[in-house]
């Protein structure tokens, strides 16, 4: 049996099945929304890949993706075209009921990722 050691509360990252998982998907789809409603709706942002994740446990759990996403106009911004970014997503998932998650967005630029 092999056996991984892991410091607690160290990162962890997630392994290619795991970024291909539903669960993962779903949580980066919901954070996706979140991004699409901080830039004002006038972009709808859809999964192109996941190409990194870790998790981190802390007072919850934190997790951040690498994901490529085509980000379409909304009926608000007719005038823009379709666009393929990258761009690294935080996800805190706090530990106590109730509160709400927490999301940060930073747009990598394509010759970076």
């Amino acid at each position: 049996m092999q056996r991984f050691q892991y410091l607690l509360g160290g990162v962890v990252p997630l392994t290619p099945e795991a970024l291909q998982s539903e669960e993962v998907k779903e949580r980066v789809q919901s954070a996706l929304e979140q991004l699409s409603i901080q830039s004002g709706s006038h972009l709808a942002h859809r999964i192109i890949h996941i190409r990194s994740g870790t998790r981190q446990v802390v007072n919850g759990l934190k997790f951040v993706f690498v994901v490529e996403v085509e980000s379409s106009p909304t009926h608000e911004a007719m005038d823009a075209e379709d666009v393929s970014e990258v761009y690294k997503v935080e996800i805190y998932e706090p530990a106590s009921r109730g509160a709400e998650k927490r999301y940060t967005f930073e747009k990598i630029p394509t010759n970076e990722a």
